[in-house]
């Protein structure tokens, strides 16, 4: 009877433990332990298009779980936005990255909505008049669709389109009424800069005579509207520039017989034999605010032009024409950009006249102005060798073939001894600097007498203070052909 009692005693005893150890060894469970509860998370898929799908790493989780989010497309250039209810995702928009959140004490509804990426079309006008416009088609668009710019413009006027990355159908520019198209790159930096311009009255470098107070000045046409890039071979930051006035430049630098003919008498001192002086000289000791003020007293004494097309003036209103007082207090210059008379050349213009060889290319911004095979300078490692100095010394008068100071050699040179431009301009490197007029502040181009073969890069450029009169610094005109 004991024995009995002993041994379901014993049996009761092993039982227990065994439940004992059965309850221990899964207390470390999520499944049975009440704070660890699966939730479920499904996805609601919003412009879902083929294949499009979104995968997670699992479909049940607990809270406080990192939970991995990731899309499949059934295209390229997809993208999907997740959203959920108290979620937040990092980050909330992918491609083909992954995306993850941590997951609530709650069921969780994941809403991903497909779209496509879409890149933005636009246009920059330049030079504009009233109305005239390039309009696209779409503004916003997938990679690879085939945009359309449709032109609106005026009678005798052209617009070229320019973008660093854009290749346009066709090239060249557009009249009224025409249609260009290209491919959208996939980029946010498709920008279009559609530059607007009179059509070309004349041949590149067709020459024209200016009669100013009875003194002959040859000028040459400078047809606007053709690309190139400004600085290249110079700049460490070259830009693609496109001018959209057709121009009149001087054939010369204005010389010492057309500045007496125009002012009577010099602002500084007058030119000397010692640096150069002669009626076919080029004018020097003439500072920024005296070749403005020329160019005012010319455009009053050309008959062609007259008082009303003045170029400058001494306040943003443009109602007070720059005089001789305004130069002498050094007062600020505005440039009226209607008026038609004798101006100087912008810092585009004139490199965009100095580069010139046929519209499409251009000589290297680092060669001097006419030249199309050696460089005078290669810091930009241009592969074109470097000029001897009888080379540099076919198109410039410089420091390679100055003479000695007092000597005949020494000093500025008669206009028009070296080798023109394709335009048909001479000494735009090299004999004296030249003043060019810009909104923020003048700036200097060409080299000049003393200068070092690296002045006479057709792309360089340097600042110079507006006030300053030296020997080796004149100016050449310009106005605006249209």
């Amino acid at each position: 009877m004991m024995n009995m009692l002993t041994k379901n005693l014993c049996y009761v005893c092993v039982a227990s433990l065994a439940g004992f150890l059965l309850l221990a060894c899964s207390s470390g469970s999520n499944d049975d332990d009440p704070d660890s509860t699966k939730y479920d998370i499904t996805i609601e898929l919003v412009g879902a298009e083929g294949n499009d799908e979104i995968i997670v790493n699992t479909q049940t989780a607990k809270e406080g779980d990192t939970i991995k989010v990731s899309a499949r497309y059934s295209e390229s250039n997809r993208r999907v936005d997740l959203s959920a209810e108290g979620i937040t995702f990092y980050p909330p928009s992918i491609t083909v990255e992954t995306a993850h959140f941590v997951m609530p004490a709650a069921p969780v509804v994941i809403k991903a909505t497909f779209t496509d990426i879409l890149y933005t079309v636009t246009v920059i006008p330049e030079g504009a008049i009233g109305s005239e416009c390039v309009t696209a088609n779409v503004t916003k668009a997938k990679e690879g669709t085939l945009v359309t710019l449709s032109v609106s413009i005026g009678a005798n006027r052209r617009v070229a389109l320019n973008s660093p990355r854009i290749v346009f159908n066709p090239t060249g520019y557009l009249v009224n009424g025409a249609s260009a198209s290209f491919r959208l790159y996939s980029s946010n930096l498709n920008e279009i800069t559609a530059t607007f311009f009179y059509a070309p009255l004349h041949p590149a470098g067709y020459a024209e005579t200016s009669t100013i107070d009875s003194t002959t000045y040859n000028m040459r046409y400078v047809p606007a509207g053709k690309t190139f890039v400004m600085g290249e071979h110079i700049s460490s930051d070259p830009k693609v520039r496109t001018p959209f006035k057709n121009i009149w430049m001087g054939e010369s630098e204005v010389t010492q017989e057309l500045w007496e003919a125009v002012c009577g008498s010099w602002p500084g001192s007058a030119p000397n034999a010692l640096y150069g002086q002669g009626e076919d000289y080029p004018c020097y000791n003439i500072n920024y605010y005296d070749a403005v003020v020329f160019c005012n007293l010319a455009t009053e004494k050309d008959s062609s032009l007259g008082v009303s097309e003045r170029v400058y003036y001494s306040d943003a209103g443009l109602t007070s024409v720059y005089t001789l007082s305004d130069a002498a207090s050094g007062a600020q210059v505005f440039e009226h950009p209607d008026k038609k008379g004798f101006r100087l050349p912008s810092s585009l213009e004139w490199e965009y006249a100095a580069r010139y060889i046929n519209g499409y290319t251009w000589n290297h911004g680092n060669h001097v102005s006419g030249d199309t095979q050696y460089a005078c300078d290669d810091r930009s490692g241009c592969s074109h060798d470097l000029a001897l100095n009888e080379r540099v010394s076919e198109w410039a008068w410089w420091y390679g073939n100055n003479g000695s100071s007092g000597t005949s050699d020494y000093g500025s040179k008669p206009v028009g001894g070296k080798t023109a431009n394709a335009l048909g301009l001479g000494d735009m490197s090299g004999n004296v600097w030249e003043w060019c007029f810009d909104v923020k502040e003048p700036w200097i181009h060409g080299g000049g007498w003393s200068s070092s073969g690296e002045s006479l890069c057709s792309a360089k450029s340097l600042w110079m203070n507006p006030s300053d009169r030296t020997t080796t610094i004149g100016f050449r005109l310009c106005r605006t052909a249209d």
